[in-house]
């Protein structure tokens, strides 16, 4: 055991044996009521390392039965050699081993620290594996959330432990160096250690002249770790291509089948007018047709569709069509008054045909020349007839449909057609002759009427479609049709079948080939003669008809249905009668033509297109792991230099005490000490706490180990330390 060989002296003070105890006695001006009283273990000057051999029967030793602290760090002086100090630790090294030391001193801390790394590394890669992906793909029971929550909480967790033990080891070197140190730094660094508001303080008060400042910052930003890493993924929507829809389109139109008795005449089979076509056409001659479905911001579809995911696209896909078009034709009109042949009474029973005759009147209003093979004939498109009794204008006609091609005969007038000869393959050609002004006073009057020639034929549409929640959008995007030259498409035969009826013996054919081959298009668009010819028996209903006033006194009505009986109905909304609105009519009805086509079972095939669905997928926003990336790091750094320091302080005999609170209980300040403070504290009627944390001391090592020894006390100069010490 060491003795001491000498006693240390103040200049200002008298020394006084009591026990075991040495009584420091100072002025009184120079330091409160506190430091009168203040107890002191302090160090000899000197130590020699070998005791004499009566060292523990010596009475002359000292005058307590316990010898003073003795100062062991004595010989780990500033003077000292840095290598000898490196020796002394290689030493230690050499007899234990680094990696035992380590492990045996610091093994938990590094588990946990490497705890905390596997977790977060198990979270990176989850976020690594997930990213950009669909939930549905995420393969554990709990979802991702709450796998990256759990991970974040063992990572807050590890981290913390192994970064509080390394404050804790840092608080024991902090009063081990050659300078004394405040109490009250001991309880700081005790409750940094323990959570994030003792390390402000500890950050604050040390301003950074401790390692320890480094594990306080992280213990306060490690609050911050679990939000960062939550908030790391997200969940977000996106639409993406689920399966294919599939939607009908007709590259060869040929009729649905309707069940009819066959009839043939001297060998002909009489074909029927198209029932689909029929259907679909009459309320569009005779009202504003059919609109289509409304849903939502859209309508529904009116062609056969199918779309698995309530949201599908086909873009650019190609169907056989009926397109329409309209030109002004006004020119063709001239003003005069005649007598001709009235094939537009309503009382006018007759065939329109050219060898029958009608009724002769005179007439006064806007014709139009129609030249035929034989012979040109006017026709009044719109005026009135002179009453031959009065000579008062009588029964007007407000408006007529007059088709380019004869309802029996099926001769061209005009050659077919007087804009659009570069169509080859027309289906209706007719001019919509009506008045702006509908009074029958304007058609008295003989204001001029407005005249367009309009046109359906046939075409392949190209379209986009779009199918989203029962609401349909459809927007064609190309046509095509024929521009080549071709004979007209009615052809007539002679052919004696009744020998008693002259116009019987002409047999009329259709002989037009219908087939387009768009440009960049492998398939063929086409319909059959059949077809066409029963779609245009379709559009006798219609052509010609005319819109009458059968006198003044009487609103105006519509006479159509010429091939068979004339027939006269009034109609609610007449669609011939407004020529700014005829355009728009003819393109619905081409569209509702165009659907029929593309959704005749006997015609129609189907085109896939894209079937969209809404899903749900992990997204990864990785700048939000840039903190715990950091602390991570940060803290191992930490734990190896708190390692290291706790390695160099154990050659001098500084334990790996970190937060062990036997440690403060084994090494803390004598009873005598603790004595005195408690009734100072209770002479000035204030908590001990208060006057101990003031007390400068220093961990210093004696006989028996470690002892805290008073150096003084010191007044709070900084607004922290105020705080702390109040």
């Amino acid at each position: 055991m060491l003795q001491p060989t000498s006693t240390r002296t103040f200049t200002d003070s008298s020394i006084s044996s009591n026990e075991d105890d040495i009584t420091l006695t100072r002025n009184s001006n120079s330091c409160d009521s506190f430091c009168d009283e203040l107890v002191v273990h302090d160090l000899p000057s000197a130590v020699t390392a070998t005791p004499p051999k009566d060292w523990p029967n010596s009475a002359t030793t000292s005058t307590s039965q316990e010898p003073p602290p003795q100062d062991l760090r004595s010989s780990e002086s500033p003077s000292e050699p840095v290598d000898q100090k490196s020796r002394r630790l290689r030493r230690i090294i050499r007899r234990d081993g680094i990696i035992r030391v380590i492990i045996e001193l610091w093994g938990v801390e590094l588990f946990t620290w490497g705890i905390a790394a596997v977790f977060m590394g198990a979270v990176v890669v989850g976020l690594i594996l997930m990213d950009d992906k669909p939930i549905r793909d995420w393969p554990l029971g709990i979802s991702l959330n709450a796998y990256i929550s759990v991970g974040a909480k063992i990572v807050t967790s590890g981290l913390l432990h192994s970064t509080s033990e390394s404050l804790g080891q840092l608080k024991w070197g902090w009063f081990g160096g050659s300078r004394s140190r405040r109490i009250g730094d001991f309880e700081l660094f005790d409750n940094a250690s323990r959570g994030p508001w003792g390390s402000v303080l500890l950050v604050a008060l040390t301003k950074g002249r401790s390692i320890a400042t480094i594990g306080a910052i992280i213990t306060v930003l490690s609050l911050g770790l679990e939000t960062f890493i939550q908030q790391v993924v997200s969940v977000e929507n996106r639409t993406v291509l689920q399966e294919y829809g599939s939607i009908a389109r007709t590259s060869f139109y040929q009729r649905t089948p309707v069940y009819r008795q066959e009839t043939e005449f001297n060998g002909t089979r009489i074909m029927y007018m198209n029932q689909e076509m029929d259907a679909i056409l009459e309320p569009f001659f005779f009202g504003p047709g059919i609109d289509p479905v409304t849903f939502g911001n859209g309508t529904k579809a009116d062609m056969p569709m199918f779309c698995p995911t309530s949201s599908c696209t086909w873009e650019g896909y190609e169907s056989l069509a009926v397109c329409s078009t309209c030109e002004d034709v006004s020119e063709f009109l001239y003003k005069t008054c005649m007598d001709v042949e009235v094939d537009w009474f309503l009382n006018a029973t007759e065939f329109e045909e050219e060898s029958l005759p009608h009724e002769t009147r005179t007439v006064c209003g806007h014709f139009f020349n129609g030249t035929t093979d034989n012979g040109t004939t006017a026709y009044l498109m719109s005026g009135y007839a002179v009453d031959p009794f009065t000579g008062e204008p009588g029964e007007a006609l407000a408006g007529r449909n007059f088709p380019m091609t004869n309802l029996n005969s099926r001769r061209a007038y005009n050659g077919g057609t007087l804009r659009f000869e570069d169509i080859r393959n027309p289906m209706m050609d007719f001019l919509v002759v009506s008045p702006h002004n509908t009074s029958i006073e304007s058609i008295y009057q003989q204001t001029p009427p407005g005249a367009q020639e309009c046109l359906l034929y046939w075409c392949v549409k190209k379209f986009n479609s779009s199918y989203f929640y029962g609401t349909y959008h459809e927007e064609v995007i190309d046509t095509f049709h024929n521009t080549t030259e071709a004979p007209y498409q009615w052809t007539m035969e002679y052919r004696p079948m009744w020998p008693y009826d002259s116009f019987s013996n002409w047999t009329v054919t259709y002989d037009m080939n219908i087939t387009m081959e768009p440009p960049g298009s492998n398939v063929s668009f086409a319909t059959s003669n059949e077809t066409a010819v029963e779609i245009a028996f379709v559009f006798d209903l219609l052509l010609p008809s005319y819109t009458v006033y059968e006198n003044s006194s009487v609103d105006s009505r519509f006479r159509f249905d010429q091939l068979r009986t004339p027939k006269v109905r009034t109609l609610d909304v007449n669609p011939w009668i407004h020529p700014d609105n005829v355009s728009i009519h003819l393109e619905k009805l081409s569209t509702a033509m165009t659907n029929v086509i593309r959704s005749s079972s006997n015609s129609s095939d189907y085109v896939w297109g894209e079937a969209w669905g809404d899903e749900t997928y992990f997204q990864v926003d990785w700048q939000w792991l840039t903190l715990p990336l950091v602390l991570i790091v940060a803290s191992f750094g930490f734990l190896v230099a708190t390692i290291f320091l706790s390695l160099r302080e154990r050659n001098v005999g500084v334990g790996v005490w970190k937060t062990s609170a036997l440690a403060t209980l084994l090494n803390g300040l004598p009873g005598d000490v603790q004595n005195k403070i408690n009734r100072s504290a209770s002479r000035a009627h204030i908590d001990p706490r208060e006057k101990a944390r003031g007390m400068n001391v220093r961990l210093i090592p004696n006989q028996d180990g470690w002892r805290m020894s008073a150096q003084g006390v010191s007044k709070p100069k900084r607004f922290f330390e105020k705080i702390w010490l109040s």
